[in-house]
């Protein structure tokens, strides 16, 4: 299969198993998990199983694959921390604000990386792939505006949201355009070791963020070890797939469509679960959002072909 098949159906496949996140954050909301104690057991189980299973550290110690450079690790770290840390600010903007509208501004930041690659390394893009990200963007707060209706007589008034949006769409935008731009470095990454110097950016986050918040103590019930453990398998799999997908559609030209694509997809993916599993109320709204991303998506398929 040529490049951009097999980076459109990793993308694709990466979006998807994003989706399930919300399902297991939505879970453990319902069990009151705090946020920051889960990330730290996913966070250290993620970069165990990726040390293990995807970096290829033997051939790092017996100098068959060469080290990456300082310069290159700080990069990748400051892009896990970034998007770590960006969707803990994003949480916090839906908090103190009207859900629906900052979780939109907030994912909203897909389109940076579009734009930061296109402009920086000079990818081709054309009218299409514009279609497609106004397309997911359009149907993303379509879903956003469905949710502000749903919670209009119980929503907290707005504080600070609107402001810790705009900064999550910054500091996710770019991370995610950092991200993408590993891909375009002189140093390829024979090694796979950007899963792991990611992982330890994204635990370095939730630190941060613990103790940023002052959130003291650590409490963790056991009997939901497995579903952590799923959790961070889950994250090495991605976190694997979507940094050899972003080769992948670099070498066809299309490495700026895959935050699009993945985020977009993984949208209408938990809306759809949500409705499922969770048994929450569909409307037009809904639909239509869902159907206005999907057709953003086909528009970058049939860009390609």
């Amino acid at each position: 299969m040529s490049d951009a098949v097999i980076g459109l159906l990793l993308t694709i496949g990466i979006g998807l198993l994003w989706s399930f996140v919300g399902v297991y954050y939505k879970l453990m909301a319902n069990w009151k998990l705090n946020p920051y104690n889960v990330g730290i057991i996913t966070g250290l189980i993620g970069i165990l199983l990726t040390l293990t299973f995807v970096t290829k550290t033997g051939k790092f110690i017996t100098g068959d694959v060469a080290l990456p450079s300082w310069g290159y690790a700080l990069f990748v770290l400051f892009a896990g921390f970034a998007n770590t840390g960006g969707c803990y600010i994003l949480q916090r903007s839906m908090l103190y604000g009207k859900s629906g509208v900052t979780w939109a501004i907030g994912q909203c930041a897909l389109i940076v990386p579009f734009f930061a690659i296109t402009i920086i390394f000079s990818e081709p893009w054309d009218m299409l792939k514009l279609a497609g990200t106004a397309a997911i963007v359009a149907g993303m707060i379509t879903i956003a505006a469905r949710n502000s209706q749903k919670q209009q007589n119980d929503a907290p008034k707005p504080r600070y949201g609107l402001q810790l949006a705009v900064v999550s769409f910054a500091v996710l935008g770019l991370a995610q355009s950092m991200t993408s731009a590993t891909s375009f470095m002189t140093y390829t990454d024979p090694g796979i070791c950007r899963p792991f110097i990611a992982g330890i950016g994204g635990i370095l986050a939730t630190i941060t963020g613990k103790i940023y918040l002052k959130d003291k103590g650590f409490y963790f019930p056991k009997k939901l070890f497995w579903v952590v453990l799923l959790l961070a398998m889950q994250a090495v799999i991605v976190q694997a797939m979507q940094f050899f997908a972003l080769d992948r559609l670099k070498a066809c030209g299309m490495n700026g469509v895959f935050f699009p694509i993945a985020i977009g997809l993984c949208i209408a993916g938990y809306s759809v679960w949500s409705v499922v599993f969770f048994k929450e109320k569909s409307s037009r709204l809904f639909f239509g959002g869902v159907a206005v991303i999907l057709g953003g998506i086909a528009c970058f398929c049939i860009a390609n072909f």
